[in-house]
């Protein structure tokens, strides 16, 4: 039977990554649903979002999957910069996540794959950081787990 606080225990493996490198600090601030208000970039910022389908077996729920958004964002000198912030801090989310071993504790949860769905990114002149370009970087990643 599914653990009654599973989301409690993917949301606190995934936050003990992102927030637990000393790389991906070292290059900005790393938050969990929104920046505190007046933050300047360079920062990461992550969520849940509506998760994937539920995978069943006759009536039996075998699976969760748990999707999350993490956004790199960065101020940029050009529209699509090779080697801004948000670059090089999408790229270690992207070591950090991709067939992570999540901690999830005592849950009784068994992590079955962490991998990114998708992929893009946003280049946009915004007023909040003085009329530059700030580069967002976009990306998906899937949990599934099981019991």
């Amino acid at each position: 039977m599914q653990p009654t606080n599973a989301t409690t225990y993917v949301d606190q493996a995934v936050y003990a990554i992102l927030h637990g490198d000393s790389t991906l600090t070292a290059l900005g601030g790393v938050y969990q649903d929104t920046p505190p208000e007046g933050t300047n970039p360079p920062y990461v910022v992550w969520c849940r979002t509506p998760s994937a389908p539920e995978q069943y077996v006759m009536t039996r729920r075998v699976s969760n999957h748990y999707r999350y958004q993490v956004s790199a964002i960065s101020v940029a000198e050009a529209a699509f910069p090779d080697d801004t912030p948000a670059v090089q801090m999408a790229d270690r989310v992207d070591q950090l996540l991709t067939d992570a071993t999540l901690n999830l504790g005592s849950s009784g949860l068994i992590q079955m794959q962490c991998r990114r769905a998708a992929s893009g990114y946003h280049p946009a002149k915004t007023a909040a950081v003085s009329g530059t370009i700030v580069y967002e970087i976009h990306q998906i990643y899937d949990v599934e787990v099981t019991w």
